[in-house]
C-alpha cells in the first residue's frame, strides 16, 4: 500500500514577542509538526531573544503518561530559562503521546529513541546550531541517554532523576496505580499485586511497551552518550551511583547534584509544582558547559 502524499508541515505563526517590564522581549515560541509521514510529532521551538544565540541547541525529552502531565509546566519554564540564556530549545511529544500522531498502544522505546534523534535533526535544521545537548526527565532522561549513543554522542546531556532500571520503574508505576485505585471514594478493582497492569493512572501500558521497559538498563549503555553529563538527583530511590560509575568508565565526565525538592511527577497534579532550584541548576550547568 502506498502512503498518501505527506501534507505540508503545519507551523503556526510565532507568538509575537512583547516588551516586558525589564525592557527586553519575551522569547518566541513556534509550534510545529515534524517527523515521518503518518507519524508526525508535535513540538515547540523556543527561540532566544538575542541573535544569533548560542551555538548549542537544547532538546528537552519529557517523561510519559501521567508523569508528563505533572511535569509539563516545569519543563515549559525550563525552556523559558534556557532561551533567555541564549539557547534555541525544542520541546516535543513522543509518538503516541500528547499531540503527536498515534495512541497509547503505539508507544515503543525504540521508536521514541528515533523521535529524540529526529528532534535533534529538526532543531539543527531550524536554528542552524552547530551542536545539540539533551535534557531528559525520568523515562525521558533514559531515552535521551540512549538516543545520544544512537546519534554518536551529544555536546551535553542532563539526566534529571533518570530511570536506570526499567523493571524497577514498572514495579513503581504499578504500585502507584494500585494505591490510586484504593484512594477512590468508591471501590475500584485494581490488578492484584504481582499481576501486570495494562493501565497506569489513566494511560495505557500495552504488553509490548511493558516488555521494552522490563529490558531497559542504562548500566548496559555500550558507548558514552557524550563528553559531559549532568545528573540531577532529587532523592528518588534509584541506582545513580552505579550509573555515574558506568558513564565515567565509558569516558564521560559526570557531574552530580543532589537537590532536596518534591518529585513533581508524584505530587498532586493540582499543586503544579515547579522546582526552581532544579531548573536553575540545569540552566547554570548548560550555560557553563555549552557555548
Amino acid at each position: 500500500m502506498i502512503d498518501p502524499p505527506r501534507p505540508a508541515p503545519f507551523v503556526r505563526p510565532a507568538l509575537v514577542a512583547r516588551p516586558g517590564t525589564g525592557g527586553g522581549a519575551e522569547p518566541e515560541c513556534v509550534p510545529l509538526f515534524f517527523g515521518t509521514p503518518g507519524g508526525a510529532l508535535f513540538g515547540c521551538h523556543h527561540r532566544p531573544p538575542m541573535h544569533p544565540g548560542r551555538r548549542t541547541g537544547i532538546v528537552i525529552c519529557g517523561p510519559v503518561g501521567q508523569e508528563s502531565i505533572r511535569a509539563h509546566r516545569a519543563l515549559k519554564q525550563l525552556a523559558g530559562q534556557l532561551v533567555r540564556a541564549g539557547f534555541h530549545c525544542l520541546r516535543f511529544d513522543w509518538y503516541g503521546t500528547g499531540d503527536a500522531a498515534g495512541g497509547d498502544s503505539d508507544g515503543r522505546l525504540e521508536r521514541w529513541r528515533e523521535d529524540a534523534v529526529s528532534a535533534m535533526d529538526v532543531l539543527r535544521a531550524r536554528s542552524g546550531v552547530a551542536s545539540v545537548a539533551l535534557v531528559g526527565l525520568r523515562l525521558g532522561a533514559s531515552l535521551a541517554a540512549q538516543a545520544a549513543v544512537d546519534g554518536g554522542g551529544v555536546d551535553g546531556l542532563v539526566l534529571w532523576d533518570p530511570v536506570v532500571d526499567g523493571a524497577v520503574y514498572l514495579d513503581d508505576l504499578a504500585a502507584r496505580h494500585r494505591a490510586r485505585m484504593r484512594s477512590f471514594p468508591v471501590p475500584v478493582k485494581a490488578p492484584p499485586a504481582g499481576e501486570p497492569v495494562a493501565e497506569v493512572l489513566g494511560f495505557g501500558l500495552p504488553a509490548a511497551l511493558r516488555s521494552d521497559l522490563a529490558a531497559l538498563d542504562l548500566l548496559a549503555l555500550p558507548a558514552p552518550p557524550g563528553p559531559r553529563v549532568f545528573v540531577v538527583d532529587t532523592g528518588v530511590p534509584t541506582d545513580l551511583g552505579r550509573l555515574r560509575g558506568h558513564l565515567t568508565e565509558l569516558g564521560s565526565r559526570v557531574d552530580v547534584v543532589s537537590i532536596d525538592t518534591p518529585s513533581i511527577w508524584i505530587e498532586d497534579i493540582n499543586k503544579v509544582l515547579v522546582p526552581h532550584a532544579v531548573l536553575k541548576a540545569i540552566t547554570a550547568w548548560l550555560v557553563e558547559q555549552c557555548p
